[in-house]
Formats: C-alpha cells, structure tokens, sequence
C-alpha cells in the first residue's frame, strides 16, 4: 500500500476540504463521520461506540453492519 492512513475524528473541523487519493485509506471514528459527509469523503473503516452521531447515521451504520460488516 503507497497511500496514506487517514483518521476522521471528532473535535473542532478546522479545515473545509480533504484531498484523498485512491490508494488512501480512510477510516471515521465516531463523531468523525460527520465530518467525512462534511468533506464528502467515504470512509473505508468506521470504529467506536458511535454516541455521538446522529439518529440518521446511527441507521446507516446498522445498514452498513449488515451488509458490509467488515467496514464496522
């Protein structure tokens, strides 16, 4: 793998774009995948106990679970 490991966490946004490259990984935890649709940027990996996104992320993770579940 040549590209970079990025992580999407929660905290203050800082920034108003993402630039990734095919060959990067992208992995949002918890509150950062708010941000990924902010910077609209799809995950690879999404990880932690996910109390702090929304009801509607909530339901796209459970979507997401059943049939993708090795990217949760």
């Amino acid at each position: 793998m040549n590209g970079k490991c990025i992580i999407v966490a929660a905290g203050d946004l800082i920034m108003g774009e993402l630039t990734v490259q095919e060959e990067d990984y992208i992995s949002a935890v918890d509150g950062g995948l708010s941000y990924c649709g902010i910077l609209a940027v799809e995950p690879d990996m999404i990880i932690g106990d996910f109390d702090s996104v929304s009801e509607q992320e909530k339901l796209a993770i459970e979507s997401l679970k059943e049939e993708i579940p090795e990217r949760i």
